[in-house]
């Protein structure tokens, strides 16, 4: 092949001679948490030393039509406690890996990434080390751009994902699942500011286990999103439907507003999403899958890991941060979650969250927040056992030691009233964290 089609070949694939933009930061850190109420019991309160030491890292590289990225941490958990039931000292990372291209003109999207993440396995139930269980998440997705102008982009694409959960004493693994799919969109260009969407997809879902039907699911959905100087938002509304061969045909709307708005002293977001998913890919199923919450383990909507069943999710998240005075910055966010299951009604249930927050720079190299969270958790089928209201506060002081040094103290405390008093606890902790950056 002559050498000027060769270089013509590399340079529309985008892996050219233009240099790369590298990134790399990493970080050691120890933490410690004392806790007076190990196992969170209503009575014979247990105390507990729990000592995190890991090492994180985030790596990003980009080039004109590509960008890969990954981000992961490692932790050794150890428990010191005089708890009749301790728990078990453990290894484990956590993380993401992406990668995202379009090649030959923009005529190829490809997008690839493996997330590991920590999710309750049962999420109404306690917050202990037992309950909690890693999801390894695959996703292959190809895109084939056949029509491009100016306006309109017309798309054929396929998507692969599959989720492995890690073996623990109840075999959540049995949910393990594959999806195959395929996606269909098109998007015109209206103006300079806006755009309209039209996407469908259909996809079929086998799990590890053969005594659990294959489940196939349909999305098809419209969409219109405006970018403006202070303000963003995109709407999409549609209808999606999943069925086996030994269940009800599950049918429902399905929709997704997310909404921005800044003006630079206050950021105000808007994230609302409602679709059909299963009790293996949780919040991360169809076109409008996507995660709601701080950290993995408080990720809401994920759904019940002990069983097999579709349900549908209504997710939500309203975020206000606003600085209030040159030192200072508050934020409110309110949550809510609601799962309605097909075949395990008793498992239908709501959650609402609540969080507010006070940062204050007391001086350049420390500052202090203060914080307050309630929760409340219900069932559509009353069960006194899981329902609950909870109220939490916290109060920390950063320092920065040095520009790679710095450390961190919390107090908190944390009150659960149950309908069944059993469940029930009172907790108080003090939290010492230090981190040095690399």
């Amino acid at each position: 092949m002559p050498q000027n089609t060769i270089r013509a070949l590399i340079l529309a694939c985008g892996f050219g001679s233009v240099s790369a933009v590298a990134e790399f930061r990493a970080e050691l850190f120890h933490m410690s948490e004392f806790s007076d109420n190990a196992d969170l019991r209503f009575s014979n309160e247990a105390s507990e030393r729990e000592d995190t030491t890991g090492f994180n890292f985030n790596y990003t590289r980009a080039q004109k039509n590509w960008q890969w990225s990954a981000n992961y941490e490692v932790r050794k958990i150890n428990f010191d406690t005089n708890s009749a039931n301790p728990q078990e000292d453990t290894d484990e990372y956590g993380g993401t890996t992406t990668f995202a291209g379009s090649f030959f003109r923009q005529r190829f999207d490809f997008l690839a990434s493996h997330t590991r993440e920590n999710i309750l396995s049962s999420p109404s139930d306690l917050s202990l080390q037992n309950n909690i269980l890693a999801r390894d998440t695959v996703v292959v997705q190809p895109t084939f751009n056949f029509y491009k102008t100016n306006a309109d982009t017309l798309s054929v694409g396929a998507f692969f994902h599959q989720v492995e959960f890690d073996d623990d004493v109840t075999q959540r693994s049995s949910i393990d699942s594959k999806t195959e799919g395929a996606r269909f969109s098109w998007s015109r260009k209206l103006s300079n500011i806006s755009t309209f969407s039209l996407v469908a997809e259909t996809s079929e879902t086998q799990y590890k286990e053969d005594n659990i039907d294959d489940l196939s699911y349909e999305n098809y959905q419209l969409g219109y999103a405006v970018e403006l100087r202070r303000l963003n938002y995109r709407l999409l509304v549609g209808f999606n439907k999943s069925s086996s061969s030994t269940t009800e045909e599950l049918e429902s709307p399905s929709a997704l507003a997310q909404i921005t708005y800044n003006t630079g002293a206050t950021v105000i977001d808007l994230f609302a999403n409602f679709f059909i998913t299963d009790s293996s890919r949780g919040n991360q199923n169809g076109i409008t899958g996507n995660n709601v919450g701080e950290t993995s383990s408080e990720q809401i909507g994920n759904g019940d890991t002990s069983i097999a069943d579709s349900y549908e999710l209504l997710t939500s998240q309203l975020s206000i941060t606003k600085s209030v005075c040159p030192r200072c910055v508050t934020d409110i966010r309110f949550r809510f979650a609601e799962e309605d299951y097909s075949v395990n009604e008793e498992e239908s249930q709501e959650r609402i969250d609540v969080i507010w927050g006070l940062t204050y720079r007391v001086t350049p190299t420390i500052s202090s927040r203060f914080e307050t969270r309630f929760v409340n958790q219900s069932f559509e089928i009353p069960d006194p056992i899981q329902e609950f209201d909870q109220i939490g506060y916290s109060l920390s002081v950063e320092y920065q030691l040095s520009e790679k040094l710095r450390m961190e103290f919390e107090v908190g405390y944390e009150e659960r009233d149950a309908e069944n008093d059993l469940r029930s606890y009172e907790e108080q902790t003090f939290l010492f964290d230090v981190r040095y950056q690399l």
